[in-house]
């Protein structure tokens, strides 16, 4: 984190770093943080989350209920069960005794049946490098998923640029399956709702490192 914090000095940055909000002009800045990506030990596992092949948020689930078992299913494949780990997530709106960082980390422990995460906390992205980084990483998962279903037709835009550049950097193209530094699949529901469509099946989660 204090490679970006470098970044930030260098070129007088204060904003944040959001995929979204890429343009040419501030694309140099976002190369030089892919090179200090490029050469961080950082691993990427990502999670699609593809309407067309399956929708979450369509069976009437709070939105937060839905984003906690996604990331819930997707952090029992990254971690090693004799790892310990902290987990930072972005804020989102919850019922107001239901703590999202409490929730995760408690059914997460319970599937793992260890405490393998020790702390999770719910943050501003507006404080956190961190999740700056995982919004530039995503934001450019999402678009490859997007020009592979035909969607994205223009290659020269700036993101486009950026989303290629980190590509490059991690060795993966960030389609479905694993490359190098980089894990990659296509969310088909909870391991509950798999099992059901194939009785007799023991449903088993993708085993994904981190």
């Amino acid at each position: 984190m204090r490679e970006v914090q470098h970044i930030r000095d260098t070129h007088g940055f204060d904003g944040e770093f959001k995929f979204h909000q890429i343009t040419e002009g501030t694309r140099p800045i976002y190369n030089e943080l892919i090179d200090a990506i490029e050469q961080s030990d950082l691993h990427l596992a990502a999670c699609i989350v593809d309407a067309s092949i399956f929708d979450p948020f369509g069976a009437g689930e709070p939105t937060w209920r839905v984003h906690a078992t996604i990331l819930g299913q997707l952090l029992v494949g990254c971690i090693n069960r004799v790892e310990l780990v902290s987990v930072l997530m972005d804020t989102i709106s919850t019922p107001r005794r239901v703590a999202l960082d409490d929730v995760v980390r408690g059914e997460v422990n319970q599937r793992l049946r260890s405490t393998a995460i020790v702390t999770a906390a719910c943050l501003d992205s507006r404080t956190c490098d961190g999740l700056q980084i995982a919004d530039l990483i995503a934001g450019a998962v999402a678009l490859e998923h997007r020009r592979g279903a035909g969607l994205v037709g223009n290659y020269r835009s700036a993101k486009s640029k950026v989303a290629d550049r980190l590509k490059l950097a991690l060795g993966a193209d960030f389609g479905n399956g694993r490359s190098g530094r980089v894990n990659v699949r296509t969310y088909s529901g909870p391991r509950t709702a798999r099992a059901a469509k194939s009785p007799g099946k023991v449903a088993k989660s993708s085993t994904v490192r981190s």
